[in-house]
């Protein structure tokens, strides 16, 4: 566990601009990290913000410590390191138009359980038209082999 830790007075500019940015934040993170800063002002200890904010005595001092060296600018959370992200903002876009559509998937082999079952009288067939989470039946479709089926029991192809 960290020291507690608390800020001096600030000036007026930049008391003023801190309260800017934790009304005009829309982020609940960075109004948090924000709320540090306030509560840190009104005298408060880090152990004292860490019981109020829900966060740990650690990440209170992380954040003052970041506005004592960098400013305002360092408190709102930074991204993880790491690579890019490889989705584009267009398929997120068709993902997100699919699951507002009400189904899981639109891949090549995509059909509906409204729809006419290909063999509706396999049991996985059945037990997918029957179950209440699934929307479609695109993760598995039998294929009635005579691997899989006892002998005499081979369904007519055609």
């Amino acid at each position: 566990m960290s020291a507690p830790l608390t800020l001096p007075s600030l000036d007026e500019p930049t008391l003023a601009e801190l309260r800017r940015r934790y009304e005009d934040t829309s982020d609940a993170q960075t109004r948090t990290r924000y709320q540090m800063l306030v509560l840190s002002l009104r005298g408060q200890t880090s152990s004292q913000i860490a019981q109020n904010v829900l966060r740990s005595q650690d990440t209170v001092v992380r954040v003052l410590k970041r506005f004592l060296t960098a400013g305002l600018d360092a408190v709102p959370r930074r991204t993880a390191p790491g690579r890019e992200r490889r989705v584009t903002a267009a398929w997120e876009a068709e993902r997100l138009a699919s699951d507002r559509a009400g189904s899981p998937c639109r891949g090549a082999g995509h059909r509906e359980l409204d729809a006419p079952l290909d063999s509706p009288s396999t049991w996985a067939s059945r037990r997918a038209s029957r179950s209440p989470k699934r929307r479609c039946a695109c993760t598995y479709m039998p294929v009635a082999t005579s691997v899989n089926v006892p002998p005499g029991r081979m369904p007519a192809q055609g």
